[in-house]
């Protein structure tokens, strides 16, 4: 598990998610995705690996939120 001293997720709320796009529109969604991926919920990291992958490399296309 990720803690918050391994300040993986620093700077996180400063990127202005809303106006990046990935595969399904906005990309306001992915700070959670994010924090789910370093959480202790398999069932959420499982959710977040999925959907992260689904909507930043959907269909082997690259988007603004996706690097």
């Amino acid at each position: 598990m990720i803690t918050a001293d391994d300040n993986l997720l620093t700077g996180l709320d400063e990127v202005d998610w809303a106006n990046l796009n990935h595969a399904y529109g906005t990309a306001a969604d992915v700070p959670g995705q994010l924090r789910a991926l370093c959480g202790d919920d398999e069932q959420a990291r499982q959710q977040a690996v999925s959907s992260l992958f689904d909507h930043l490399a959907h269909q082997g296309t690259r988007y603004q939120a996706s690097p």
